[in-house]
């Protein structure tokens, strides 16, 4: 099934489309893209009607370089990471690739998120190839990468009810309702309720709708932990790189950003443009930040990500040339 015609990004997207959207109209398909274009300017508009302006430029024209390329180098280490796991779910699937081939596809499918104007995902993407190139059935394909999905957003919000737990809490005088009092008063043991909803929850879909084994949930988490981890230190650097930021409050940043990330998986904007942006401006009201650092930190990481995601357009065309995965 391998073929060494080189494709167009478009060409190949049309492909993915027929597998993944089942056959949806491309007017129907680019409409809902014009659409999400609208609502990412209507909310950066909103951001930029919030903010100070001029401090935010002020922040992006003074960045610390050396940080800012730590903030890449991590977040590339990051990404090889997450390789290793795709790597991983895919062995249970009796596929097996060298660390050089399943670079190159999980790049191509970073470029096709980050650059491709269309409706189609990376992970859509990189479940196409599997499908149409590696003999692996379209739905076990995209389950697998639901799988890498599913085990990260459970150690990002693992690691955002760790942070919380260290997060200083505003005083009594400070809380507008009585109800954020309460929650104040029990906030560890509401923590502690949170992260055992999060394990059982986690578990759940991960047996009875991933069809996951026990043992394979467990053995993704290491590779997990670590991918979060190093975004931990991403967004450190990136806060450290802006000018006036005091990383005494890097933890609320940390955490906002975080939780941002979850938000921007709504479907609503391009790239989850603008969500990021909007959180920050509305948890203002409930956290001692910056707004303008908040918004300064969500767009450096954007431009952070751009950079990363640019070499999948050569692995791209690269991949055509290394049909090096086997069934076994």
């Amino acid at each position: 099934m391998n073929s060494h015609r080189l494709k167009n990004p478009l060409e190949e997207e049309a492909g993915i489309n027929k597998i993944t959207e089942k056959g949806r109209p491309a007017n129907k398909r680019y409409g809902l893209w014009f659409l999400k274009l609208l609502i990412t300017a209507v909310l950066l508009g909103f951001v930029i009607n919030v903010i100070d302006i001029s401090k935010f430029i002020s922040l992006l024209q003074n960045v610390h370089l050396g940080y800012f390329a730590s903030a890449i180098f991590l977040y590339f280490l990051a990404q090889l990471v997450s390789v290793l796991r795709l790597r991983y779910y895919l062995a249970h699937e009796g596929m097996t690739a060298s660390n050089l081939y399943m670079n190159k596809l999980y790049f191509a499918g970073m470029f096709f998120n980050t650059f491709l104007p269309g409706t189609i995902t990376g992970d859509g993407y990189i479940a196409y190839r599997l499908y149409r190139r590696h003999d692996i059935k379209i739905g076990t394909a995209l389950r697998r990468m639901l799988s890498t999905r599913a085990s990260g957003l459970f150690c990002l919000l693992g690691y955002v009810i760790i942070m919380l737990f260290f997060l200083p809490l505003p005083s009594i005088s400070d809380m507008e309702t009585k109800l954020l009092s309460w929650i104040w008063d029990y906030w560890n043991l509401l923590l502690s309720i949170a992260g055992i909803v999060l394990v059982i929850g986690y578990i759940y879909s991960a047996l009875y709708i991933l069809k996951e084994p026990f043992s394979m949930q467990c053995g993704a988490l290491p590779y997990s932990m670590i991918v979060h981890g190093l975004n931990v230190l991403v967004t450190v650097a990136i806060l450290a790189a802006l000018p006036d930021s005091s990383l005494d409050n890097w933890i609320a940043y940390t955490i906002l950003f975080f939780l941002a990330g979850v938000a921007s998986l709504l479907p609503i904007t391009v790239g989850g443009v603008g969500i990021r942006e909007i959180f920050f401006v509305l948890a203002t009201a409930y956290f001692a930040i910056d707004v303008e650092i908040g918004v300064a930190l969500s767009f450096v990481f954007f431009v952070v990500n751009l950079l990363v995601s640019l070499p999948g357009l050569i692995t791209y065309w690269s991949l055509d040339y290394n049909p090096v995965a086997v069934k076994t």
